[in-house]
């Protein structure tokens, strides 16, 4: 960092560089009551919310004139956003349902309507507008006078997610199909709509299909066929570690209901370490993003961790080392400081049969609340249960 300092005499953009940098193109607009929100790395003003991950993580590591000018794009471009709907019949047909992390994007009045979509996922509501969409939060739904079902419920009849086309006599069967958005599909939303990824199987000969999301605009779908697949997982959690705006590295099949559902690949799978890593990946992101945006915690949060073993399989781990109190991640196991320096690693499941933590309310991905550290005696039986990982 210090080397990076002296050779550009420009220090890294920070997410309150960032921040001050929208304000001061918001009042160069006119607006004068735009405000920061740390908690929820957004700028608010006149009732609207502006949301910085995702163009801090676009921009973070660029040149600084690509930084001015990127700010000033993002700015004027939502300052001349035509209004959102005030009525339900005009805001009925404009609703679009999305996939997101599962960690909220803010926890006051300017969040998001949210559900449990997947694992790790969560469905939003956008409000379609002609060249950008805005989230659906409850002073949307208390300004319609609708229920937050009866907008799910209009967004997902909206969202057109056609069959595919079956292959014509003779013609070659493709072993991946990809779906882009390019602007109005929503086609990562398609996986929302039952049966729609069982219909896809025509097109691939008849197996299996299973699909990837690695980003908000993009659906890969290839067939259940191990070899392919196992190609096929590193190049999604590529994408999706490289993407700003991913969604995940796990792969999803239909049930017998038609519902887009995890791909499970138990012990012993060809797959099932393949599998493991994309679900523990997606399980760190979502953690992640919860420390840096939420805001007045009972508690520490403590990072989740993955390591990788030689065999390649991998496991996740949270490292207590004395916060008091804590709040755990859902880990495989938990790494606990030992009086003389060193740590011992513990299964999840042996501190929960202790009551060294119970869950806390509210909090998605969940997290357990550990009120204080294990004592000596505690931590000498804790030992005793000792695993290497």
């Amino acid at each position: 960092m210090f080397f990076w300092r002296r050779t550009t005499g420009k220090a890294p953009l920070t997410r309150e560089d960032l921040a001050e940098r929208v304000v001061r193109r918001l009042r160069r607009h006119g607006i004068r009551d735009a405000r920061f929100d740390p908690g929820s790395f957004a700028v608010q003003y006149e009732g609207a919310v502006l949301y910085l991950e995702n163009l801090y993580v676009e921009i973070c590591a660029a040149p600084v004139p690509q930084q001015r000018a990127r700010v000033k794009a993002f700015v004027d471009a939502l300052i001349r956003l035509p209004a959102t709907p005030d009525d339900w019949d005009r805001a009925r047909t404009m609703l679009r349902p999305v996939l997101r992390g599962a960690a909220p994007m803010a926890v006051d009045h300017s969040a998001p309507i949210t559900r449990p979509a997947l694992p790790f996922l969560a469905e939003l509501l956008v409000i379609d507008l002609p060249a950008s969409m805005a989230y659906v939060t409850a002073d949307h739904l208390r300004t319609w006078g609708v229920s937050a079902d009866e907008a799910y419920a209009a967004a997902r009849s909206n969202l057109r997610a056609g069959a595919v086309a079956p292959p014509k006599p003779g013609e070659s069967l493709p072993t991946i199909l990809h779906f882009v958005d390019e602007g109005d599909s929503y086609c990562a939303s398609f996986p929302l709509v039952d049966g729609w990824l069982a219909g896809l199987a025509a097109r691939l000969g008849g197996k299996r299909p299973v699909a990837f999301l690695p980003d908000r605009t993009t659906v890969v779908v290839t067939t259940d066929d191990p070899d392919t697949l196992l190609a096929t997982f590193p190049l999604v959690e590529a994408e999706f570690l490289e993407s700003a705006r991913s969604t995940s590295p796990m792969a999803y099949v239909s049930d017998d209901l038609g519902r887009t559902v995890p791909y499970e690949a138990p012990p012993g799978h060809p797959l099932h370490h393949a599998v493991r890593r994309a679900e523990r990946l997606l399980a760190l992101r979502e953690y992640d993003r919860q420390h840096r945006t939420a805001d007045g915690l009972p508690g520490t949060p403590l990072p989740l961790r993955m390591a990788q073993r030689p065999d390649g399989s991998t496991f996740t781990y949270a490292l207590w080392s004395g916060e008091s109190p804590a709040l755990m991640p859902v880990a495989d196991l938990v790494a606990i400081a030992d009086g003389d320096g060193g740590t011992f690693f513990v299964p999840w499941a042996e501190l929960a049969l202790r009551d060294l933590f119970t869950p806390l309310d509210g909090l998605t991905p969940p997290r357990h609340l550990a009120s204080a550290f294990p004592d000596e005696a505690t931590r000498t039986e804790l030992k005793g249960c000792e695993i290497q990982p």
